[in-house]
């Protein structure tokens, strides 16, 4: 099965370490371990934790543009 994997807190290819992180590639790691194909199909972290509305309004909007992008794709 070929499938679309979305981390919504930290990609895991980002720079920094995390559990975050971590995590998105021990479950990317167990997937393709059970044969499956897996890509990463987008890297828009949608995670703010501070509770800025400005910056959810813009978030918001980025995963639109996201959305769209993806649909295009097919």
């Amino acid at each position: 099965m070929h499938i679309g994997f979305y981390a919504p807190l930290k990609q895991p290819d980002h720079p920094v370490p995390s559990g975050d992180r971590k995590m998105a590639c021990l479950l990317i790691d167990m997937l393709e371990s059970l044969g499956h194909a897996v890509t990463v199909i987008s890297t828009l972290r949608s995670w703010e934790g501070r509770g800025d509305q400005a910056e959810q309004h813009c978030i918001e909007r980025n995963a639109g543009k996201e959305l769209e992008k993806l649909e295009q794709a097919g």
